[in-house]
């Protein structure tokens, strides 16, 4: 998650918001390696800066823990779906979840760490994990998101092409981008 671009997007809407992140990561600690804005987080600087509680954050795709970081979701009650639970009971099954714990929450962000897909098709990221979602159910899932829920703001992360040298991960994350794009494009014609 980008902590400024998330900031700027939490002072637009003073009232509160919802957030749901794409991740392997719950990026809940609160500080790793001595700082507490490394990319392992985000998540809890969010819930420290005010406009975000625990009920209106959804993390989706996770498959790598601390125990700190697990503490703290069960004491706030986080919900997260990991991805064994995501391939499991399917992406429609994740968005129809998403719709109902955020019915009736007006605006909501939508951060998408690469790192959610496996990193057999997304290799070029700081921290892969295996066993994350295939390219189809990335684009599936930020796209059901984007069409069905009211979010306002995103941001795409830990993109790294250096560390790809086949350029999938770039080209995914471009993908992803498009189909944003798309969305937006298909809700304003819609209002026309």
């Amino acid at each position: 998650m980008n902590i400024p671009l998330l900031s700027a997007f939490g002072s637009r809407y003073p009232s509160g918001y919802g957030l749901i992140a794409l991740d392997a990561h719950p990026d809940l600690f609160d500080l790793y390696d001595g700082s507490p804005l490394i990319n392992a987080c985000p998540l809890r600087r969010a819930l420290d800066a005010g406009g975000l509680t625990p009920e209106r954050l959804l993390i989706l795709g996770t498959r790598s823990y601390n125990t700190i970081e697990l503490d703290f979701m069960r004491e706030r009650n986080i919900r997260f779906v990991p991805a064994r639970q995501m391939e499991r009971d399917g992406i429609a099954s994740v968005l129809s979840q998403a719709r109902r714990q955020f019915s009736g929450v007006d605006p909501l962000y939508l951060t998408i760490d690469i790192d959610i897909a496996d990193p057999g098709c997304a290799p070029g990221t700081g921290a892969p994990v295996a066993g994350g979602l295939s390219g189809r159910q990335v684009l599936d899932l930020s796209r059901g998101l984007l069409e069905s829920l009211p979010i306002r703001g995103m941001d795409l992360v830990e993109v790294a092409p250096p560390l790809d040298p086949t350029d999938a991960t770039l080209f995914l994350a471009l993908q992803i981008v498009f189909e944003s794009l798309a969305v937006l494009a298909e809700r304003r014609s819609a209002r026309v």
